[in-house]
């Protein structure tokens, strides 16, 4: 049994006869339906990560996705000057950012050296002038503005019940076909929403089970 797989499973030889699992796959129509609710008025969106494996997989499966909005750009600079050259580019062309991974994005082009996640984030969320969704629960608490993410705990509810159900039952893997998390976690940060000037509807708060507060709510507490 397995869960958290990136990559299509048949590169790991699945299915097969012993093995099943839940596939890890962004969340990518429900978080663009999410920001829509947000701004109505949003036209296109652009999708930018790192250089790495892992991105690979993700912008492989949005591509193969019927999204909410035209996704306009596929983006992965491999450096953080080209990054920011990127997120300029999109200045008057697109309404949000889609992001999930930016853990090697290099601090110069030919380096070795990797940034802080936080940084290109951050640097990310100040500069662009434009939202950014996020498709994992780091992205929140570095600053996106809403999402639906990933979420390890239901990858792992869903992974336990199948095992278990299969010790209950006396079934087998090839009993239970390769699947994928469905809902995932709807995650909004108000304290980006404030810095952005952006009203998020009362009814959207209330379905989010990740909150980010703004600043004076969250001293207040």
């Amino acid at each position: 049994m397995f869960c958290g797989v990136n990559a299509e499973a048949s590169k790991y030889g699945f299915p097969a006869d012993n093995v099943t699992g839940i596939l890890e796959r962004p969340h990518l129509g429900q978080a663009i339906n999410m920001f829509r609710k947000i701004n109505p008025g949003a036209r296109s969106i652009a999708i930018l990560g790192d250089d790495s494996p892992t991105m690979d997989a993700t912008i492989a499966y949005c591509k193969t996705q019927k999204t909410p909005l035209p996704v306009t750009a596929f983006d992965q600079p491999s450096d953080f000057d080209a990054w920011k050259a990127t997120v300029a580019s999109y200045k008057g062309k697109v309404d949000a950012i889609v992001m999930q991974n930016y853990h090697t994005v290099k601090r110069s082009a030919g380096g070795e050296e990797n940034m802080e996640p936080a940084d290109v984030m951050r640097w990310t969320t100040e500069n662009a002038g434009i939202p950014v969704i996020g498709l994992m629960t780091f992205n929140l608490e570095l600053g996106s503005l809403c999402g639906i993410a990933e979420y390890g705990s239901e990858h792992g509810f869903m992974a336990a019940s199948i095992a278990r159900e299969m010790i209950q039952k006396g079934k087998t893997a090839r009993d239970y076909p390769i699947t994928k998390a469905k809902e995932g976690i709807v995650m909004l940060n108000l304290r980006q929403a404030e810095y952005l000037r952006i009203r998020v509807p009362y009814a959207l708060i209330k379905t989010a089970k990740l909150i980010v507060k703004p600043e004076r709510q969250a001293s207040a507490r």
